[in-house]
């Protein structure tokens, strides 16, 4: 058995599996790192605003609702407009402490950990905007949809953010470009409603599937022991693309129940 840096187990077999199958990965792309001289820089391609990707899945023999995308749901016209028109929080590099690949949550591909001070004191709510990394547009915009978790660490909530179109698209999760992102919020600012729970078919004892999260596609399940979900440690590190390419990536969203 090969250990991963999140201390889960995998066999040297199931890693050839996935390796000749699939390619775990964003595309090629030069990772440029929040630095404390330039609050907000300017990219060409929207991806190299993230570190690469890494390996990760989900056991369906673990009961972990963490597993499913959870869509961003909807929102009214008014409501959206409102919001979209709205000044937005902006989120300069200079308080930026790291940004990593997200291993737990399906729906979201890196989590974000800044000094509280970017949140000015301000709650923070579903529909706020998040200006990213000088990303700020008037056709797409990074919107806050939902609180994953209260507790993803002491005393800090855990928010997810997706790219949303003007006309109340979403832009694909996975798209390398505008993935979908997660931030350490303090508990006490975090008014954003808790995600809706998936029905999730859990069967202990059945055997464990992996799920590709950049494809969405079931990988067939061989023997291994049974793997264990770790609580986020939260670490510490010193730390666009034209809008008529998201024809291709953006889609309906059904309502929420």
């Amino acid at each position: 058995m090969v250990k991963l840096p999140g201390g889960e187990e995998i066999s040297v077999s199931e890693i050839m599996h996935l390796i000749s199958t699939k390619t775990f990965s964003t595309p090629v792309h030069i990772y440029q790192e929040p630095t404390l001289t330039e609050p907000s820089p300017i990219f060409t391609k929207g991806r190299d605003r993230f570190p690469m990707r890494e390996l990760r899945w989900h056991s369906a023999s673990v009961d972990n609702p963490n597993r499913y995308e959870i869509l961003p749901g909807t929102f009214t016209k008014e409501d959206f407009k409102a919001c979209w028109n709205s000044r937005g929080r902006t989120i300069d590099d200079t308080i930026i402490h790291t940004i990593y690949p997200e291993r737990m949550f399906t729906s979201i591909h890196y989590h974000i950990d800044i000094d509280p001070i970017g949140w000015e004191d301000r709650p923070l709510h579903r529909g706020d905007i998040i200006i990213f990394r000088g990303f700020n547009s008037d056709d797409i915009k990074y919107v806050v949809t939902w609180q994953r978790t209260d507790e993803i660490c002491t005393d800090t909530a855990y928010v997810q953010v997706n790219a949303l179109v003007k006309d109340r698209d979403v832009v694909d999760s996975r798209y390398a470009d505008l993935p979908s992102i997660g931030f350490y919020v303090p508990i006490d600012l975090c008014n954003v409603a808790p995600s809706p729970t998936p029905t999730i078919l859990y069967d202990p004892h059945a055997p464990i599937t992996y799920i590709d999260p950049f494809t969405t596609q079931i990988i067939p399940p061989s023997p291994q022991d049974e793997l264990a979900l770790h609580r986020v440690k939260r670490r510490n590190a010193q730390v666009v693309e034209l809008p008529g390419i998201f024809n291709r990536v953006k889609r309906k969203v059904p309502p929420t129940t």
